[in-house]
């Protein structure tokens, strides 16, 4: 076979597990295994199908030294190109940079550097190296479900409030600080609201208008009226110089703040200086320009109508004056009750039939009328002679199979069933669930396992979707280490989320398990 484009990628097994479900007692040492996954490929397709490999452990790219013991997995299950084993060669790092030779089906593959993740075992042994640059920050994952509030607690009863401690000592005064410069004068108050004008009485007739008469001497002064309400205050002058500052007096020591007595009670208002003297009365102003004339006042009673004169000759009589204007019409009467129908007079002769008038238009369509009752089916016909087949059409383009793998790392629990997801381990399913990246079927389940459980002993392994079991299982039992399973697919949806069940019988030899399955798109 050959074999090309060995894709390698290599994980240390450091993950935290449940031990619960693996481990008795205190705390187990660290395990020297690490994941490996690798891709082949024979001309230019991906491999399916068990294959031989081997894996060795050197210490210079071509040449050196081999370290332990060479690793071999026959017939080992390869899906789609890619497989993922648990390899552990114990004390090989030790902080020297080491190389990976890997054989499929016997043809040795160039040898490939470990990268520092491995490397990393070596920390166990305490022996600190250079800090490496820190790696890019990973996608922040989704926020997760707020959880429910919980209920307030009840208040806790209120303390005792505490005794006031003594007011201490006024410190001494410090110096008087520099005046500051004045703030500008705050804004001037909106004027009061003019009071309502009264209403004017109405305008008397216009009298004859007499001649102007002299100026009559000026009147004596009236009384000065009551003090109209005290305008807002004027803007503030400009502050005068100020006076040169005294030399400062040596600062006082601070005497200690003493506790904040109470504060008092706000002292009495000041008593509102006198009012100034009234300034002198201004000017007269000028007479303003007479109003316009007001409205004529409404007509006087009338007088009494005087006795009537002596009636006077009667004069010649004149000429009749020509007609005037007829008067309007009266109001209609209302209306006189009806009269009795008279007898219908005979009918008259038919006149003759007038033309024929103009066609109106068609009025609208009526509405269908109820179908008809179905007739009686005919018989059928004698059948036609089946036709020659037809070409077989084009075989369509292969689905995509999306290659899925898990392993414990440690061992599962030899006495109760385990879940198994991507590098962990745990009694409960929800706590290694992997959620599965795209929708289709799920096929060809593979299960390895580092060591057979041994003569009459087995390991049940079952494929779990959201926590309940699907068909998919199959069984390792006495020497074997791997099992299959090639039934019916079943169908998934991205964001399930699935997990292996390792469910052991009898007592069988503790051992870690690796797995894998296809995803059909």
């Amino acid at each position: 076979m050959k074999t090309r484009n060995l894709v390698l990628a290599i994980a240390l097994v450091l993950g935290a597990c449940s031990t619960s479900a693996v481990i008795a007692g205190g705390s187990a040492p660290q395990m020297p295994d690490f994941v490996y996954q690798g891709k082949i490929e024979q001309n230019g397709l991906p491999v399916d199908g068990n294959v031989n490999l081997t894996f060795s452990l050197w210490d210079a790219q071509s040449g050196g030294s081999q370290y332990g013991s060479m690793i071999s997995e026959p017939s080992y299950p390869v899906i789609n190109g890619v497989f993922s084993i648990n390899l552990a060669f114990p004390g090989g790092f030790t902080g020297t940079q080491m190389y990976i030779e890997v054989s499929v089906n016997g043809s040795t593959l160039p040898r490939q550097p470990i990268a520092t993740t491995p490397v990393a075992q070596f920390a166990l042994n305490g022996v600190p190296g250079e800090q490496g640059p820190a790696g890019p920050a990973g996608p922040i994952g989704p926020q997760g479900v707020v959880g429910p509030e919980g209920s307030v607690g009840p208040a806790g009863s209120q303390g005792e409030t505490g005794p006031m401690g003594p007011q201490g000592p006024t410190g001494a005064d410090g110096a008087q600080g520099l005046q500051g410069d004045t703030g500008p004068a705050g804004v001037q108050g909106a004027q009061g609201d003019i009071g309502p004008m009264g209403t004017q009485g109405p305008t008397g007739a216009d009298g004859v208008q007499g001649l102007q008469g002299d100026t009559g001497p000026a009147g004596p002064q009236g009384d000065i009226g009551p003090q109209g309400v005290q305008g807002a205050q004027g803007d503030v002058g400009p502050q005068g110089l100020q006076g040169d500052i005294g030399p400062m007096g040596p600062q006082g020591p601070t005497g200690a703040d003493g506790v904040q007595g109470m504060q008092g009670d706000t002292g009495p208002a000041g008593v509102q200086g006198a009012q100034g003297d009234v300034g002198p009365q201004g000017l007269q102003g000028d007479t303003g320009p007479m109003g316009p004339q007001g409205p004529t006042g409404a007509d006087g009673v009338q007088g009494l109508q005087g006795d009537t004169g002596p009636a006077g000759a009667q004069g010649v009589q004149g000429d009749t004056g020509p007609a005037g204007p007829q008067g309007d019409i009266g109001p209609q009467g209302i209306q006189g009750e009806t009269g009795s129908m008279g007898p219908q007079g005979p009918t008259g002769a038919d006149g003759a039939q007038g033309p024929q008038g103009v066609a109106g238009p068609i009025g609208p369509q009526g509405l269908p009328g109820s179908n008809g009752a179905t007739g009686a089916a005919g018989t059928n016909g004698t059948n036609g002679v089946d036709g020659a087949p037809g070409p077989a059409g084009p075989q369509g383009p292969a689905g995509t199979l999306v290659p899925f793998f898990g392993s414990s790392y440690f061992n599962v629990a030899t006495n109760s069933a385990t879940f198994v997801g991507m590098g962990e381990s745990s009694s409960s399913d929800s706590k290694v669930a992997i959620p599965l990246p795209v929708s289709g079927r799920i096929g060809g389940l593979q299960v390895r396992t580092n060591s057979s459980p041994g003569n009459s002993n087995q390991y049940t392994f079952t494929v779990y979707v959201n926590g309940a079991a699907t068909g998919a299982t199959c069984v390792v039992a006495n020497t074997l280490q791997n099992c299959s399973y090639t039934g019916a697919t079943f169908a998934v949806t991205a964001g399930d989320r699935v997990s292996l069940q390792s469910n052991p019988n009898s007592n069988p030899s503790a051992t870690s398990v690796t797995w894998s399955f296809y995803i059909a798109q």
